[in-house]
């Protein structure tokens, strides 16, 4: 992507870059099979993409994996969240 590209994608409305977003997802979960897992580590940009690829994707699966650094609330968080699908 040069930079042309990248300040006419910055330009984009949050529905054109989810639209995007949900067609990235979609052909890599196609070009794998379904054999695809999200890596959900409790913050903020992983959440935004396990919750775009469980639209189109509802029993995707996630996984976390706790190294015992992570804070508390993240953990408990992430134990609340339905990561195993379904």
């Amino acid at each position: 992507m040069d930079i042309k590209e990248l300040k006419e994608r910055q330009a984009w409305t949050l529905d054109q870059k989810i639209d995007h977003s949900l067609g990235a997802i979609d052909q890599f979960y196609q070009r794998l099979d379904g054999k695809v897992y999200v890596s959900f580590s409790g913050g903020k940009d992983s959440t935004v993409l396990y919750w775009l690829a469980r639209k189109i994707y509802p029993d995707i699966k996630a996984v976390f994996c706790n190294t015992g650094n992570e804070y508390p609330d993240i953990v408990r968080f992430v134990n609340e969240t339905k990561i195993g699908g379904g």
